[in-house]
């Protein structure tokens, strides 16, 4: 124990949805629309792999922030 107390003197935030029973206090989470994720990844790739020069494309997904105690 170093003293330090969440969230007076430090938040934490993590990525992709710590399950609740993992955290105490539970911790606030980003968690990212991760089927949607897989599909693009998926369709990309299948697109270059059928015409290489394609550039590689950009994608931007809305996050849901889930927000517990630690920050």
């Amino acid at each position: 124990d170093l003293g330090v107390k969440i969230p007076q003197d430090i938040a934490i935030t993590c990525f992709d949805a710590v399950p609740p029973l993992l955290n105490c206090p539970q911790i606030t989470t980003v968690k990212p629309p991760l089927l949607q994720m897989g599909s693009a990844a998926l369709y990309q790739l299948l697109t270059r792999l059928e015409n290489p020069q394609n550039p590689p494309l950009t994608s931007l997904f809305p996050c849901e922030i889930i927000e517990g105690s630690s920050s």
